[in-house]
């Protein structure tokens, strides 16, 4: 009998990376298959596009959906259940799918099967200044970056890296001038392109996740464990949901 694997399909690069770097660290289930580089990724309406897709072969795969500006799962099942139906009738597929939450997943159900789960992500960050509208995945890098000893990993090619509390202090007084001027900043890419410019990080977001993620577990190996714990459990959660019983 074939080993059972499940897909997993993401919004775009960031999400890749964090994953690739999970799984480096011997995190999540060898059973899930991430995407893979060269495979590209447009953002949450192709990630749904794909599990349509899938469910109306019959077969199953775990989707990675940030919260956005949804204000808990409940909220985001409703957006993900109006979607799905609309691709599904796109590819002209007369499968009828079930949309609801359990626990901290959302689980689509179709021909008396569980199809596919969905992982809202996000977390919130404490930051001064800093009053986001929605979640994402890159709250957990602005989370990393805000740890000492993780930003002092992001040095790259020799370059200097600006000071870590010279770093957290223009970063606090450029998120008060931007408020004060009626454009806040309110979602975390936003915050980590202002700390990436500010501590002299030039690269792709894709690469700060990378660096990030390598850094924290160069100083902590426990680190990535406990600061992607809620995603890591709804892993868990879905594959568990997914997988046969018998």
């Amino acid at each position: 009998m074939p080993e059972w694997r499940a897909p997993v399909f993401v919004e775009g690069p960031v999400d890749r990376t964090v994953l690739e770097e999970l799984r480096a660290a011997g995190l999540p289930s060898a059973a899930l298959d991430f995407p893979k580089r060269g495979v590209a990724l447009t953002g949450k309406d192709q990630a749904m596009r794909d599990l349509a897709a899938v469910v109306a072969a019959r077969l199953h795969a775990i989707v990675l959906i940030d919260f956005d500006s949804h204000a808990d799962a409940e909220a985001l099942s409703k957006w993900v259940g109006a979607q799905l139906k609309l691709e599904l009738k796109k590819i002209s597929s007369a499968t009828a799918c079930e949309v609801a939450v359990s626990g901290e997943v959302i689980v689509v159900t179709a021909s008396e099967a569980r199809r596919g789960v969905i992982i809202p992500v996000g977390s919130s960050v404490a930051l001064a200044g800093y009053t986001p509208d929605s979640r994402a995945m890159d709250d957990h890098l602005l989370g990393l970056a805000l740890i000492e000893n993780v930003y002092a990993t992001l040095r790259e090619d020799g370059r200097p890296l600006v000071e870590y509390a010279h770093a957290m202090k223009k970063l606090g007084e450029v998120l008060s001038l931007l408020d004060t001027n009626g454009i806040p900043v309110r979602n975390s890419k936003r915050a980590c392109l202002l700390l990436r410019a500010l501590a002299g990080f030039h690269s792709s977001q894709p690469t700060f996740a990378e660096r990030l993620l390598k850094g924290a577990h160069s100083v902590d190996n426990t680190l990535l464990g406990k600061h992607f714990a809620p995603l890591l459990e709804r892993l868990r959660a879905a594959e568990a949901l997914l997988r046969p019983t018998a």
